[in-house]
């Protein structure tokens, strides 16, 4: 089984077709711990009596979709999308808002395990050295960053750009490495990147001496000075 925090992992399905959450749990629960639910606003009960890892959830919901829940989750719990609306639109939407994967209806099951474990084993790493270094708490779940005791929330996706920074301190990040992480096959502007990391800085303010650009290449988060 697929572990996360030596544990297997806990994933919840979360689509109005029962159909589909019965199939696609037969292929599935062999390697992880399945639990399923029809609607988004019955995420909430299922978090507050289980530990849950990760959530594969259905875009559409008749007049709701998945982005106003993710905005409101109180949990910071990575969210995998399965659409077979996957337009241009939704895509950015939905990476705006930080979620983990988009997977195409029909769900191709080899390549959504792969994303399941590739998830769980950037859930592993542990940040908190790379935190103190900086001065910083994080709490994921909240998504709030506290610097000398002033505390900022972090919108989905600055939590995403924080974390991509946290597993790879002191190397170099292509600025199109990081602008695909985040927004996949989806063109954005220079702009769009610098405005979310202009605000991550604002609410952390030691990433304005450590996280520098570096002209024609990207980005590099300082956490300590290499010796010679």
């Amino acid at each position: 089984m697929a572990q996360y925090n030596n544990q297997a992992m806990r994933l919840v399905l979360i689509d109005d077709d029962s159909r589909f959450t019965g199939a696609l749990k037969l292929g599935l629960i062999k390697e992880y711990d399945i639990l399923e639910c029809d609607h988004p606003k019955k995420i909430n009960v299922i978090l507050e009596k289980n530990r849950i890892d990760l959530l594969l959830c259905d875009f559409d919901f008749g007049s709701e979709n998945i982005i106003k829940y993710i905005e409101s989750q109180k949990k910071q719990i990575p969210i995998i999308v399965m659409t077979g609306k996957a337009t241009r639109e939704n895509v950015i939407d939905l990476l705006n808002v930080g979620v983990a994967g988009l997977i195409e209806k029909p769900v191709n099951l080899t390549q959504l395990k792969e994303k399941i474990n590739k998830l769980a084993l950037e859930g592993n790493v542990n940040n908190k050295i790379v935190l103190n270094s900086l001065s910083l708490n994080l709490d994921e779940d909240e998504r709030v960053i506290e610097h000398d005791g002033k505390k900022e929330k972090l919108t989905p996706l600055e939590m995403k750009i924080l974390n991509y920074f946290l597993k790879k301190p002191n190397i170099k990040i292509k600025r199109d490495e990081l602008e695909k992480y985040l927004w996949s096959n989806v063109i954005v502007t220079k702009h769009t990147l610098d405005t979310h990391i202009g605000n991550l800085k604002r609410k952390a303010p030691p990433l304005n001496k450590n996280l520098v650009s570096i002209y024609g290449e990207g980005f590099l988060l300082k956490v300590y000075d290499k010796k010679s």
